[in-house]
């Protein structure tokens, strides 16, 4: 009888690979441990430089201005502990800095200056205003940066841009206030955001300030909408001492558990907040079916940029109406990096966005064309996919439908991110050339900008039109493919059928202008300006004869009357 064969001892073979485990364990808490203490090496390392540098600036300097120097090096060194202490190493964070290098020096995070000019360095100049400051601060958001840091030497802007103190204490958390400085979290949106855009929805529907019920008041919403009237019960019960339908919009807590009493005095909507999280709910009462407004299709053509096209699309869900119905077709001119990839992320996460993609180039206007093709909504916007878009916007360009009904289309405010104008709406002049109102202006809320008007055009990078219109006036006039023109074109056809184009000013979005394209005129895409401004005068030749000539210089008044003058002549 053959031997029986041995018996191997399983337990022996996993042995090894037991050990091994642990020894992968050991090393890794090895490493850790390795690379905490090559971090406080760093950080001390760090510090001593921050000294040295500050002793060195010290050194032969006497009197009122040694003392001077003494505080500025104090709060730069209180500023350091503090975001050493309560921000991640690896933050990035937009810094009020007066161009002071060694303040963006904070132990290893990254540390941009704030505001920039084009070309990303210190601007050399304040904010001109409110407006202004915001844009600069979106356009760095977008852009990456996570925090904004307000030195105290700085503080006072809180009191001197009061629209910019509002847009950051509703939208973003303070994670840190001390005599040295004060920084937000610009990483996620706060509740409040939720209620202002149901506060303005609400205000578009009733055309005055809606009244607000903090019911709870958890989210101190009194502090965050500074500018509604927001005001809680005397007493904290679970019934409410009002009229049945008395107060517009009644908030509920992120506990609260009165929901049908809350609907019982909302005339307008009940909003269930989520605590700090942007994931709030609002619940609409309105009983007519057109209150929500009309249907929408946002289309946006893009050519790779899909950083930009990410930020992009992160501006509109942060903007968008609370009861926005609509679809937001995203049409990919035959990408190459990486954007259809992203794009079906985007999708699967929110079904609202509709990806669609050409098999090759075909350039902006019939990419463009392929979107408005495919659309649904009542209203198409055309979007450019390097735009930031402000809060408001879709609201004020479907308002101006309803305040004018002859309106054919609509444009917003693009603003470049130094916050610099780069248009209020658009002039055409007698040899088909076109120009941008107050583009390059620091004022961007001058009254030349700031009220509605007929424009001659307005650009498509941000651009409004019913849908039945631009099917029925053929869409963008492929003759100007690839590209340039075909706005300005489609413009005068809308006002050769009877209607008008309006400048809305409210609509505002920041726009990285060339980001697509480029800026050169011999190069690229780029170099069918120039030839479709020649097939544009061609066209055009006897709406052109009535529009005055281009100006080789003007100022402001002369723009002014241009600009108020142009498209009534056009239109007689």
């Amino acid at each position: 009888m053959p031997s029986a064969k041995p018996t191997r001892d399983r337990s022996s073979r996993r042995a090894p690979a037991t050990g091994l485990e642990a020894r992968v364990a050991e090393l890794q808490r090895s490493v850790a441990a390795l690379e905490a203490a090559q971090e406080e090496r760093d950080e001390k390392l760090e510090s001593a430089l921050y000294e040295l540098t500050a002793a060195t600036a010290l050194a032969g300097v006497s009197g009122a201005q040694a003392g001077q120097r003494l505080a500025y090096f104090a709060t730069l060194r209180r500023i350091r502990e503090i975001v050493r202490e309560r921000l991640p190493r690896a933050a990035v964070l937009a810094v009020a800095s007066k161009g002071h290098d060694e303040i963006l020096r904070l132990h290893g995070r990254t540390g941009w200056h704030f505001p920039q000019n084009r070309e990303g360095d210190y601007a050399g100049y304040y904010p001109s205003n409110s407006l202004s400051a915001i844009v600069q601060l979106e356009a760095l958001r977008s852009r990456g940066a996570q925090y904004f840091l307000l030195p105290d030497f700085a503080l006072w802007w809180l009191e001197k841009y009061g629209d910019f103190a509002r847009h950051l204490a509703s939208r973003y958390e303070l994670v840190v206030r001390d005599e040295a400085c004060a920084i937000y979290d610009l990483t996620a949106l706060r509740a409040a955001p939720v209620l202002e855009a149901a506060i303005a929805e609400c205000r578009e529907r009733l055309g005055r300030e809606p009244s607000v019920l903090d019911w709870t008041a958890e989210a101190d919403l009194a502090a965050r909408l500074p500018g509604s009237t927001v005001f809680s019960p005397a007493e904290k019960a679970r019934s409410l001492p009002y009229l049945d339908a008395s107060i517009d919009i009644v908030v509920l807590g992120a506990r609260s558990s009165s929901e049908k009493e809350a609907r019982r005095v909302a005339r307008e909507a009940v909003l269930k907040s989520g605590g700090d999280s942007a994931a709030a709910e609002v619940v609409w009462r309105a009983k007519s079916p057109d209150a929500a407004g009309p249907t929408v299709s946002i289309i946006i053509p893009c050519h790779n940029g899909v950083a930009l096209t990410e930020a992009c699309l992160r501006s509109l869900g942060e903007t968008l109406p609370v009861s926005f119905r609509g679809e937001i077709i995203v049409v990919d001119d035959a990408s190459t990096d990486g954007t259809a990839e992203s794009l079906r992320a985007w999708a699967a996460a929110d079904p609202r966005v509709k990806p669609l993609r050409n098999a090759k180039n075909r350039g902006f206007l019939e990419t463009a064309n392929r979107g408005a093709e495919a659309a649904t909504g009542e209203f198409l916007v055309f979007l450019n996919n390097d735009l930031v878009l402000l809060p408001g916007w879709l609201q004020a360009l479907l308002r101006t439908f309803r305040d004018f009904p002859d309106a054919g289309g609509v444009g917003g405010k693009l603003i470049f991110p130094d916050g610099t104008l780069q248009e209020a709406g658009g002039m055409i002049f007698r040899d088909g050339s076109a120009a941008h109102l107050g583009r390059g202006d620091h004022e961007l809320d001058a009254p030349l900008y700031n009220f509605v008007r007929p424009a001659d055009y307005c650009s498509a990078a941000l651009f409004a039109t019913p849908r039945a219109l631009f099917a029925k006036l053929g869409g963008f006039d492929r003759a100007y493919a690839p590209a340039y023109y075909e706005d300005t074109d489609y413009c005068c056809a809308v006002r050769g059928a009877g209607r008008r184009i309006y400048y809305q000013p409210e609509s505002a979005a920041i726009h990285v202008e060339g980001a697509s394209c480029g800026t050169d005129l011999t190069k690229g895409a780029k170099r069918h300006q120039t030839i479709n401004q020649a097939r544009f005068a061609k066209k055009w030749s006897k709406l052109l004869r009535k529009l005055p000539a281009r100006p080789e210089h003007g100022d402001t008044a002369a723009w002014q009357a241009l600009a108020l003058g142009g498209a009534r002549k056009a239109d007689a």
